[in-house]
């Protein structure tokens, strides 16, 4: 194989199938396995050791998985390794490239030599191998400057695969050859290179000992070494290559080729819990114990999967099973007899200190606090996360900010008493100009007036040109880590100066709003969403406040908050701003719904007014004017309210298409009510959309639902200029009945 000419070149036709190209280096020598468009992980059990020449093997994987990228395991079975300088990953990181050159121009030019170009704007050069100076994937002295070595335990994708990316590390491009004339020529590497990879990689000081705290607990140490290198280096190739061993751990994981992720549900983990495991090359995490206590907020490393669903003893058994599966030599990731010393809380601890043993609660016991904390009475807790969701021109960050004046005077907030006052940071990831003039209309037009009502003589809790608000002017991204953290030492930092300066605790974070700050990939992805309400329950929890976020409604304002359902579902609160819109935006009947409280009441509206107010110098600004509380009466008899579960998604259909493509229109002549109806055409298509299924299917669903909506008397029709329309009875005059119209 080696010693083909370089004039050798893949005898395949440009555009023919991947599989062609497979076997074409199959019959070169090159031992072929196929690998994820996504993230380049193997698709197979055993990954690179499972790499085979063998032809029908070949086909029947990429037959399988016609859009597999190769992979080729470096190292002795197929005679080359590869040098691989990166372009820096993020901020920080050392271009391997230019780093590359810098040691080419200083010890000397590298022999003409097989070299191939990756999506990301790297190299594979790649050499021939040497028994006698095996190469693994150890970099040597080269560890840290961003150029990787892949030998003997390694692999590389090549030419012509082309990658579609994950979001993340992993882009879409092409893998293509450099110079057609060396293609398939392979030199050997200069005595330099082999002196650099060769050598022993630098040693970081040891690590310090990590102090374990185990209550009533006898131990022979009290102290535990952290891991070697080892550990993180099998934490590592498992995320790499998640194809090779998941599945054998979870037979029924769901693969999710956008993200390259496997997702596990509750009940095939044998547990009673709505939320599902994540196991994804970028991290896993649990979300049916992330919201429920667990110190590290459901994040796992491979290895603790393996110990708890794979039925490992401990971290060295998971470990070495994971190498296994993924067809490495321990060896070359650092084993050493000694290593068994490590267990699975040196893993645990590699990135954090373990915590301490979870405290115990009794019944029956006094532990002197209340059973439950308010922050407004019945209506926010103390602590915990919300949403603040509603419709466009709801005056959401309006009451928002009336929220937060109610906190910081201890006033009432929609005539519910203040139980905890406290001050308030306002995350203004949107709107950020328009903060500073609300506060001057709240101050002038609410609190002064406020003030002036007090008892003579009595003190006002705040000092109205001085009040305890902070405000943040940009968008953190919740997904970062290191976004997330700014924001919560500047939280952090706010509750210092709201305690030394007012003596009061920081009671209130808003986010406004929560897509801006959330940086969603897909809205709709229910993990996502979990992640981000970790988000602020994380928040809540370093800061002692409560953290409500501003969030929108969807289309169709019985589906609540837009996006997953998740972020509703984990909320302990969710706050409905409510509006009537007629056809030219007027708004009217604006309204605060308690959408969800966990443990409480809900369904009571509060009715307010949006005011006006004038701040002098032509500026105006609008108040919240609240109204009496209105409850909500038992459920009612009206055609509205006897839509079905069945017509949910006829319904849903059937309002957006009156919002969106409705007119005004009047279905009964001249003399007739004006009614807004929207063209059949448009509600079957709005319904297609939602419904799952092929066309036929969607169609003879969308046939189905109409029929059963006329049938129930919940819509009307009527054929307008030539066209079928429809439209809700509930709209419709009170003396028209649904079975006097023409079915469209």
């Amino acid at each position: 194989m080696i010693g083909m000419t370089a004039a050798e070149k893949l005898s395949v036709a440009l555009g023919s199938p991947m599989v062609e190209f497979a076997l074409d280096y199959a019959r070169r020598g090159w031992p072929v396995f196929p690998c994820r468009p996504t993230n380049k992980t193997p698709y197979i059990k055993g990954g690179h050791n499972s790499a085979t020449t063998d032809p029908e093997t070949i086909r029947q994987w990429w037959t399988e998985y016609p859009r597999a990228m190769i992979g080729v395991p470096m190292g002795s079975r197929s005679g080359v390794w590869a040098i691989d300088p990166d372009p820096p990953k993020k901020d920080g990181e050392p271009d391997g490239r230019v780093l590359w050159a810098e040691l080419v121009e200083k010890h000397g030019k590298v022999p003409p030599t097989h070299k191939e170009v990756t999506p990301r704007g790297g190299r594979h050069i790649l050499f021939a191998w040497d028994p006698q100076r095996p190469v693994t994937d150890s970099p040597g002295a080269l560890k840290g400057q961003n150029i990787d070595v892949r030998g003997e335990g390694g692999y590389v994708i090549v030419a012509p695969s082309i990658s579609v990316g994950d979001g993340g590390k992993n882009v879409a491009g092409e893998y293509c050859v450099v110079e057609p004339l060396v293609f398939f020529s392979f030199a050997t590497a200069p005595d330099w290179l082999y002196e650099m990879v060769l050598q022993p990689e630098p040693q970081a000081a040891p690590a310090a000992v990590v102090p374990l705290n185990f209550s009533n607990a006898k131990r022979q140490s009290g102290r535990l070494f952290a891991p070697d290198e080892f550990w993180r280096k099998v934490n590592s190739l498992a995320f790499d290559m998640l194809g090779s061993w998941v599945t054998d751990i979870f037979p029924h994981a769901r693969f999710q080729r956008g993200t390259g992720a496997y997702r596990i549900s509750s009940r095939d983990l044998g547990r009673d819990l709505e939320e599902d495991l994540s196991i994804a090359p970028s991290g896993i995490v649990d979300f049916g114990v992330a919201d429920m206590g667990d110190p590290r907020l459901g994040k796992r490393t491979p290895i603790d999967i393996v110990i708890k669903y794979g039925g490992k003893r401990d971290a060295t058994e998971a470990a070495l099973w994971l190498c296994d599966r993924c067809g490495v030599d321990p060896a070359t990731l650092g084993w050493r007899a000694e290593s068994k010393l490590a267990t699975a809380e040196a893993v645990i601890a590699e990135t954090e200190q373990p915590p301490s043993v979870i405290e115990l609660f009794w019944h029956g016991k006094q532990y002197g606090r209340e059973l439950r904390t308010w922050l407004i009475q019945d209506l926010i807790p103390e602590t915990g996360k919300g949403l603040a969701s509603g419709q466009w021109g709801a005056a959401k960050t309006f009451c928002m900010i009336d929220l937060g004046a109610s906190v910081m005077s201890g006033t009432a907030f929609a005539g519910r008493q203040v139980v905890r006052r406290g001050g308030v940071l306002f995350v203004a990831a949107e709107g950020a100009t328009e903060i500073p003039i609300r506060l001057q209309g709240l101050v002038e037009h609410k609190l002064r007036p406020a003030l002036a009502n007090t008892a003579a003589g009595a003190p006002f809790p705040v000092d109205l040109e001085a009040l305890p608000f902070a405000w943040i002017e940009e968008a953190p991204d919740l997904k970062d880590g290191h976004s997330f953290n700014r924001l919560l030492e500047g939280a952090k930092g706010a509750g210092q100066h709201l305690k030394e300066q007012f003596d009061l605790p920081l009671a209130l974070i808003i986010i406004d709003t929560l897509s801006a700050a959330a940086n969603f990939k897909d809205g709709n992805d229910s993990a996502e969403g979990q992640f981000i309400m970790n988000r602020l329950n994380e928040l809540s929890r370093a800061t002692g406040a409560f953290v409500l976020a501003v969030d929108h409604f969807g289309k169709a304002v019985e589906t609540g908050t837009r996006g997953t359902s998740a972020k509703e579902g984990a909320a302990d609160v969710v706050l409905a701003l409510l509006a009537d819109r007629d056809v030219n935006g007027t708004i009217s009947n604006t309204r605060m719904a308690l959408r969800k409280l966990r443990g409480g009441k809900t369904g009571a509206e509060t009715p307010f007014d949006l005011k006006t107010v004038d701040l002098g110098n032509g500026d105006t600004t609008c108040i919240i004017d609240w109204k009496a509380e209105q409850a909500t009466g038992p459920a009612s008899t009206s055609k509205k309210d006897r839509w079905p579960k069945t017509l949910r998604m006829f319904r849903t259909a059937l309002t957006v298409a009156v919002v969106e493509h409705g007119k005004t229109n009047r279905p009964y002549g001249n003399d007739g009510p004006e009614l807004r109806t929207a063209p059949a055409s448009a509600v079957r298509d709005e319904f297609i959309k939602s419904y799952p299924g092929d066309t036929d299917a969607k169609r003879m669903a969308f046939t189905r639902a109409l029929k059963s909506a006329r049938e129930k008397e919940l819509i009307c029709s009527r054929e307008i200029g030539g066209t079928d329309h429809l439209w809700p009875v509930e709209q419709d005059n009170p003396n028209t009945h649904a079975n006097e119209q023409n079915t469209p």
